[in-house]
């Protein structure tokens, strides 16, 4: 379980304009503070978040997840507002944003607020069928072919855009890794986590040049 705590690189996380203070808007301050700053980043023509890096991220590769992935297979993810667009499957947001059992727990002691809180405990133990650190994006690294734990900041970056603590030891338990070559460009890959007891039925139409594997 953990927050954003506000003071993240956040021009290195989110696809941001570069004149905003995002850690106006997101951090655990003033909320009136936050909505000052979000209407007048709307009002100064400087939305924080650039669509165009959106479209670049999540849309072709939540296509193409969708084009892989069966109607019925659910998925926990960090970021799931253009993923769930774009893919039209079924997204379990680990922040709670759709997740009612998430969304109603308490307020962890010592955090500021409970938006931001990830709990991965609910999702784990609910066994979806796969999941997504991160963004869902392509990445020049084929994850099957390293191991998380010997990762460099530049790629988790890379790979997940983020980094944050992860539960590894029960994901290790219950997922395997799965690397998707881009249908345009070959050498880049799509990188998602794949439940162990649904392998072999998770497919849509598994393509032949899919890498599983361990990755931890």
């Amino acid at each position: 379980m953990q927050q954003f705590s506000g003071k993240e690189p956040w021009h290195k996380v989110w696809p941001l304009n570069p004149s905003t203070r995002v850690e106006e808007i997101v951090s655990g301050g003033s909320p009136l503070r936050a909505v000052v700053a979000g209407v007048g980043a709307i009002g100064s023509g400087k939305w924080p978040l650039r669509a165009t890096n959106y479209e670049q991220w999540n849309a072709r590769p939540a296509r193409h997840l969708a084009q892989l992935l069966g109607d019925d297979v659910s998925i926990a993810a960090t970021d799931v507002g253009a993923l769930a667009y774009y893919s039209r499957l079924p997204i379990h947001d680990v922040q709670g944003l759709n997740h009612k059992a998430i969304a109603h727990l308490a307020k962890p002691p010592g955090l500021a607020n409970v938006w931001g809180v990830e709990h991965w405990e609910v999702v784990l133990d609910a066994d979806v069928d796969a999941i997504i650190l991160g963004y869902l994006q392509y990445s020049n690294i084929k994850l099957t072919d390293e191991r998380i734990g010997k990762l460099t900041e530049e790629q988790w970056g890379e790979l997940f855009t983020r980094r944050l603590e992860y539960p590894f030891d029960r994901i290790a338990d219950k997922y395997v890794c799965a690397s998707v070559p881009d249908r345009d460009q070959g050498r880049r890959y799509l990188n998602f986590m794949i439940s162990r007891k649904r392998i072999d039925r998770v497919w849509r139409s598994q393509p032949s040049a899919v890498s599983i594997g361990e990755c931890f």
